[in-house]
Order: C-alpha cells, then structure tokens, then sequence
C-alpha cells in the first residue's frame, strides 16, 4: 500500500488527474456536462435494464463528463446488474477495465455476473486462488498463466532447478565433491533465475490479454507487479469500484496510478455503493483514526455532488417520529418522495426500482433511510410449503403468509450479558477474544433459535435459505449451540445448513428469511416499563410504553447497521427486540411504532407487517 500512495504523489503533479478531482475543491463539471439521453434497448447487452440503470450505464460511458461518476445502489435495487453492463459497454469501447472491491466476496459477485453474461470475456482475477470462489477459479491469473505457450517450461525450469539445488546439498565422499556440489548449485540458481523470468513472460502475456482484470483493492496490485513495466498490462482506461461505500480513502487511492491518460473524457473513475449501508471496517482502537478512515470518497462525493436517495451524513433524530406514518404510506403503495428522496445528481444516479423485497419488508427501510424513494418490484418467494392453516397459527410463533413480524420481548426477563461466561465459542483465539467481550441474551437467543427452527419445521423453508442475524459475536455463537440443540432434539440435522452471523458479516447479501435478533435487554430500563395487558387487549400492548431516552443501546444506535439487518431478506423478515431498552433510540422507536400500527395478532390484514408482545406467543416457559 505503501508504494501505491507513493505513486499517488506524482499524480498531483499532473495538469489533469482524477486525483485532483477527488481530493481537490469541491467544484463539479456543470449541468450542461450531464450524460446524455440514456441507451436505447437496441444498444445494450442487457435490454432488461430499467430506466434508472441506463441512466447510469449512460453517464459511466457517456464522453464529455467529469473523470468521476457514482452510483448510488440502495439494496436489492441492481447495483451489479448495472455494473456488469456498464463494463462490458466500455469493453466494447476498445478500453481495459479493471474492476475492484474492498473483499474477495464482492469482487468474486462480480467477476461471476460478469462471466454469466459473457462467457468469453476476457477477464482475469487477480488474488490467491484459495479465496478465490469457485465461480471464477478457471478465470484466475494462475489459471491462465498455465494456459500459455511458455507454462510447460517454466513447470520444466523450476523442476530442474529444484533437482540441481537438491544436488547442490547432498554430501559427497569424492575428492572433488565440493566443485561438484558447487556447480550444481550455480547451475540451480541459474535455472531458477531463468524460471522466474519466463514465469514473469507468461504473467505478462495473461494480463496483456485481460480486458478486465478483477481484484481486491489492496492485492491487484501485487498482480500488476509481475507485469513490471509493461504499461499495456498494468494499465487501464477505467477503474470500476464496487462497494465503494465499505473502501477505505487510501485504498481507493492505489488504484489511481494505474490509469491511463486518455484523449476522450470518459469516466475513468467508477463508484457505485450505497452510504446509508454499513462503512469500513476499521481496526483501530483510536476513535479519531477510525472516524477519519471511515468516512468515505463515495460519500464525500456523493454529498457535494447532491445526488443519491436519502441524503448524506446521520439522520435527523426530529424527523424520526415521522417515519411510521411514511414507511405506512409507502406500504399502502401511497407513498411520495421526500426532500430527501431521489436526485440525480451532476455526476451521480440513484437506483430506485428495488426487485429483492416486496413492499412489507421494503416500507420501513425505504422510509427510514431513502426518502420513501425506492419502488418495490419484487415479490414474495418462499422455498417451502407454507399452507397451514390459520385455525392453528394460535400454537405457532409465526403467522406464516405475514412477511414482517416484529417480536417485543419487553418485561419478558430477557436480560443481556457480557460474554465472558459463554463457554466454548468457535473459531480462533481472535474470534473467541471477540465473544469474550461481547454481548448475548441466553433466553431471547432461545427464543430466536425456536423461531428459525419455525420457519424449517413448519413452514417449510429450505435452511440453506434461512439467515439468523445478530449484532454481536457471543450471541451468535450462543445461537448456533440453540439451533443445534433443537435440531437434534428432533433427530434432524438441518442446524448446519442455516447461516448464524453478525450483521456486517451479511452485508452484500441476502436470504429467503431472516431472523433478526437485536440482543439488547436490561433489566433496569424494564422495571419502569408499565406490565403488558392481558392477552385479550393485544392492540399494541407494551409497545407503547413510555421510551427512557437516556438508556444506551450500544452500537445498535448506528442506524446503517439496522438498515443492513432489515434488508437481508427477500420474502420474510422477523425481528426479535425489546421496545423497553431499543425503543430509547428514537430510529428503533419509530420501528416499533410502525409494527404496532400494522397490527398484533390475528387482526391484521394477510401478506403485510404485523407486532406483536411476547406474552402473547406460546412460550411462557422462556419467562423468567
């Protein structure tokens, strides 16, 4: 990383870089530059693409712009779907593209659709091929190194210079054993030297022939540096960045040497993410560092350009008790774009057409964090058989054909924990230090687990298709020994197929359902929470009970990751919550108010949201 930074430098010498666009004033190319009339179908390779996805296939590869363009990919919306175009427009251009992502999962996503779309691209995927998915194993640089002309010789060079080195060290009795072990070991070193420069010649000759090399953004460049200074392998006319949103400034910035100065004003900077999602991960335990490398050149960008959907920077907490009535409005389908709702900007275009959720679980997110901006397309797709009927739902956690499902565990006695005591996590020392300071809720993790293990048993659900989602470490962990436990209980063992992980680690990703456990309960916040009613007043129960806004919620209080664990899933979402100690946060508050309004029990309408207290589900053997 070091030496890419360095090469940045010059690039502020330049008369015209993207460097001193990204990092200089805030001046934006005029209104006049914006990319012209988006494609006609007859020009795309994908004629399937929406209006919003050609408008920003248009201004990616329209001449006459800015160096940088951006798009704003809320989720579900088609953010790969637009860049595999986008690339494969640009190919058809006669340009190299190289193509980047902050992991290998994203990259990998991409590279595949890319080769799904065109199976004779020619792309290459830079990186170690053991975390490398198996979709693009034929495609990676190791892959095609051994596919040209001079791979069999450098497999010959190398197995002969090892049988000379091996010669050189074996010990002889001759009078002259020494000159011969010495020259065996000349002659090995000799043979080695030649092997690592034709292994170089058939490195170059791979990326030469790459019209679109794929790599995280900090190891493609260990890939370009077998190239040396071959500029037609090491450099590109564009760079594509995906999840620019979780990228680091810094590592952005390696990519930048490695464009090539070009007579036509295309784009040569691409990124598409969505900042209102989780940013990078930073390790550091200096808050000032970590702020500094959390906050991103896509957002930066975004907010001087004033495009995207749902503004930038936090929300506005005095906005927030607005948000059920909104997220109401876009579930009844009568919703209007707020101010922050979508802008095209100079230089940005938002994707708004959402096809991974139908309009249930899409109302609150859409409300909450795009300005009631997005429009849902998709529509609800269970895996399983969910015809039971409604006569014995009563015995049932779940309404089964309600595709959002609030669960309040308030005055349950579900109370939170520090980690230390749960004994036996999985993985590495690193990942047990981790659940050793984290937090879990042994009785709600009970709760969350019958719940999932619901929605295989009775409802059908493919497990593979089913996606637990917490916070914290601990209560993972804690939540897979639950799952296990019921599963062989009932002689089965679907356990291992359903995916336990925190939120950050499903970000990028989706499932049938997913059961979202918030975790956090405190027993001090509940003992002033008035009792819940009887069973036979369910309006709203003890969601409306009074907020104690000075109580901590801990990092749940960051609203981008409440947005990733309310968008995971693409046909039915329950979350599991205590309204008592999350409901001090007024975003999670808001949330609470919206199930509750949609109903609590068998009174709300079919295929919508519904919240209901845990007292009136049948599990009072959970109840402390």
């Amino acid at each position: 990383m070091l030496l890419g930074l360095r090469a940045c430098r010059a690039l502020l010498e330049a008369e015209s870089s993207p460097l001193s666009f990204l990092l200089g004033p805030s001046a934006l190319p005029p209104t006049a530059d914006r990319a012209p009339a988006p494609p006609q179908a007859g020009a795309l390779f994908n004629p399937s693409l929406n209006d919003r996805q050609r408008e920003a296939v248009a201004l990616c590869c329209a001449e006459g712009g800015a160096d940088v363009a951006l798009v704003h990919g809320p989720f579900g919306t088609g953010k790969t779907t637009t860049l595999v175009e986008v690339v494969r427009q640009r190919v058809r251009l006669g340009q190299r593209v190289l193509v980047c992502a902050p992991s290998n999962a994203a990259v990998d996503n991409l590279a595949a659709a890319l080769l799904a779309s065109d199976p004779g691209l020619a792309l290459a995927r830079a990186g170690i091929p053991e975390r490398v998915d198996a979709r693009v194993q034929d495609a990676t640089l190791e892959a095609l190194q051994r596919r040209q002309p001079g791979a069999e010789l450098v497999k010959r060079l190398y197995k002969e210079a090892s049988e000379a080195l091996r010669k050189g060290d074996k010990w002889r009795r001759a009078a002259d054993g020494g000159a011969v072990r010495r020259e065996a070991k000349r002659e090995g070193r000799a043979l080695l030297k030649d092997a690592r420069a034709m292994e170089a010649q058939t490195a170059q000759a791979a990326l030469r022939k790459a019209s679109v090399l794929c790599g995280t953004l900090t190891g493609f460049a260990s890939a370009l540096r077998d190239a040396g200074d071959d500029a037609e392998a090491s450099q590109f006319d564009v760079v594509v960045i995906d999840e620019a949103s979780q990228a680091t400034t810094p590592a952005v910035l390696l990519t930048l040497p490695h464009i090539r100065a070009s007579a036509s004003r295309r784009p040569c900077v691409i990124l598409a993410g969505d900042h209102r999602q989780l940013p990078p991960t930073v390790l550091t335990t200096d808050r000032v560092a970590s702020a500094a490398l959390q906050a991103t050149l896509f957002e930066e960008l975004m907010e001087r350009d004033g495009g995207g959907v749902g503004g930038c920077g936090p929300l506005d907490s005095k906005k927030m008790p607005d948000i059920p009535a909104a997220a109401a409005a876009v579930l009844a389908g009568t919703a209007t774009a707020g101010s922050a709702a979508a802008a095209g900007g100079r230089i940005s275009v938002a994707l708004t057409d959402q096809y991974r959720m139908p309009p249930p679980l899409m109302a609150f997110p859409a409300a909450a964090f795009y300005g009631s901006a997005l429009a849902a397309r998709g529509e609800p797709q269970l895996s399983g058989d969910s015809a039971v009927p409604r006569s014995d739902e009563a015995e049932l956690l779940l309404r089964g054909e309600c595709l959002f499902e609030l669960i309040d565990t308030a005055g349950a006695g579900f109370e939170e924990e520090v980690g230390g005591s749960q004994r036996g996590g999985e993985g590495d020392r690193g990942s047990r230090l981790l659940q050793e300071y984290s937090t879990l809720n042994r009785q709600q993790a009970k709760l969350t687990a019958r719940v999932a293990a619901e929605l295989v048993e009775t409802w059908g659900v493919h497990p593979g298709d089913v996606g637990v989602v917490t916070p914290y470490n601990a209560h993972a962990a804690l939540l897979r020994d639950e799952l296990r436990a019921i599963a062989a209980a009932g002689g089965a063992a679907w356990a291992e197929e359903v995916e336990v992980a925190t939120v950050d680690g499903f970000q990028g990703r989706e499932k049938t359902a997913i059961v979202l456990d918030a975790v956090r309960s405190n027993a001090d916040a509940e003992a002033r929470v008035p009792a819940p009613p009887p069973p036979d007043r369910p309006s709203r129960g003890v969601l409306s009970a009074p907020r104690l806004l000075s109580w901590q919620v801990g990092f749940l209080a960051d609203y981008r990751r409440l947005n990733v664990g309310l968008t995971r899933a693409r046909s039915k979402l329950v979350v599991v919550a205590d309204s008592a100690t999350l409901g001090a946060d007024p975003l999670w508050d808001a949330l609470f108010t919206f199930a509750a309004a949609q109903g609590s029990g068998g009174d709300a309408p079919r295929e919508t949201a519904a919240g209901r207290s845990v007292y009136l589900l049948p599990v009072t053997d959970l109840f402390g």
